[in-house]
């Protein structure tokens, strides 16, 4: 299944969340950097949650360094943030664990996590967000 890449962008708390769904190539994860630092409500400070409970990052270790240092390329992306990424298998947990030590020279703060509740705790959501941001990513789930 090729997968697809869902995003929304939420200025009044400062969170993008981002949901990947089926496989997902590096080529893809390219595309998606270059559009969403294109649209006119992202901020690189805004902190990120990305859902890859239904994705799966077709890359090897050596597509992982060179997404990485893609990524850190990129200026527009890369402000002072949070980003956690939420997997269900072990197999996404060390892709995104090996890819955010190749990163770890950006000014992002990484961490893989398994849960909704645990991102927001990493990135430091008010409990008066919590439901928006649960909504939100049910919904980019669902699309």
């Amino acid at each position: 299944m090729t997968g697809t890449i869902r995003y929304r962008i939420l200025p009044e708390i400062g969170l993008i969340i981002v949901c990947v769904v089926g496989d997902i190539k590096p080529d893809k994860l390219s595309q998606f950097l270059q559009e969403i630092t294109s649209d006119p409500l992202f901020d690189s400070v805004y902190d990120n949650i990305t859902d890859f409970s239904f994705g799966n990052l077709e890359m090897d270790q050596n597509e992982l360094l060179t997404f990485a240092e893609f990524f850190k390329s990129i200026e527009a992306y890369n402000g002072h943030r949070r980003e956690a990424y939420i997997v269900k298998t072990s197999s996404e947990l060390a892709k995104l664990s090996i890819f955010s030590i190749y990163a770890r020279y950006s000014p992002v703060e990484f961490n893989v996590v398994t849960s909704i509740r645990e991102a927001m705790e990493f990135i430091g959501v008010k409990l008066e967000h919590s439901q928006i941001v649960e909504e939100t990513i049910t919904a980019l789930r669902n699309l």
